[in-house]
């Protein structure tokens, strides 16, 4: 099945629209109404769009890359894709350069549409930030579903090994954030840390600092006892 149609098959998805040129909002917004999609009415001001997107969670927001209030869109679109399962987002602009390009992919936005745009151009770039928006949110199910794997067998090595009389590492890995659970299933997954890295979006540091963290708690003071730990019957 294409992305088109998969993007069609699938529950009615919710848009919302960040512009302040309303011939441009009103038409972006009855265009993708008139494809099924659920569109609430546009917003032309970044703090409000900000607020709007955090409590009603649409699965993409379009967003104008210079709004009229002096919000800079790439910053907003930043902001909203750092929230907690953050929706796509696809930026509009009366012009493109490689700088803006640049800037939104850095933010996170999955497409970009110049205006003056052709209705099938807008909802091309809508299908594929749809698409990427369920890719992402099957790997951040797959996350969680690691991370309470890891912590039932936290859970259980404490048990046997508290049966035996012992005080083990499992007490303290059974304290591990699901951030630093994340970090140890990819590792015990053949990752190394750079790649744990890019896999989770964060640099290198952060997961170097986070390892020493795991280390501390758990008392080892390598990778390789953490993975023997892990894997001990």
């Amino acid at each position: 099945m294409t992305v088109i149609n998969e993007a069609l098959a699938s529950p009615k998805a919710t848009i919302m629209v960040v512009e302040d040129e309303w011939v441009v909002a009103r038409h972006v917004q009855q265009t993708l109404q008139s494809h099924g999609f659920d569109v609430g009415e546009p917003i032309a001001n970044g703090d409000e769009a900000f607020g709007v997107a955090a409590r009603q969670r649409p699965d993409l927001v379009l967003i104008d890359i210079g709004l009229a209030d002096g919000t800079d869109g790439l910053t907003l679109a930043e902001r909203i894709r750092r929230s907690v399962n953050p929706p796509q987002v696809v930026m509009l602009s009366a012009h493109i350069d490689e700088d803006s390009m640049r800037r939104a992919c850095a933010a996170g936005a999955s497409g970009y549409v110049v205006k003056p745009f052709h209705h099938s151009q807008l909802l091309s770039a809508v299908l594929v930030g749809l698409a990427r928006g369920r890719q992402e949110r099957t790997e951040r199910e797959e996350r969680r579903q690691a991370a309470t794997t890891l912590r039932a067998l936290a859970v259980d090595l404490v048990r046997r090994q508290e049966g035996e009389g012992g005080e083990s590492h499992a007490n303290l890995m059974a304290q591990l954030s699901a951030r630093e659970q994340n970090i140890v299933h990819l590792l015990a997954e053949h990752h190394r840390p750079r790649s744990v890295a890019a896999e989770l979006g964060i640099s290198y540091h952060t997961v170097r600092n986070h390892l020493r963290r795991i280390f501390r708690k758990l008392n080892v003071s390598s990778q390789s006892e953490l993975l023997r730990i892990l894997k001990e019957p």
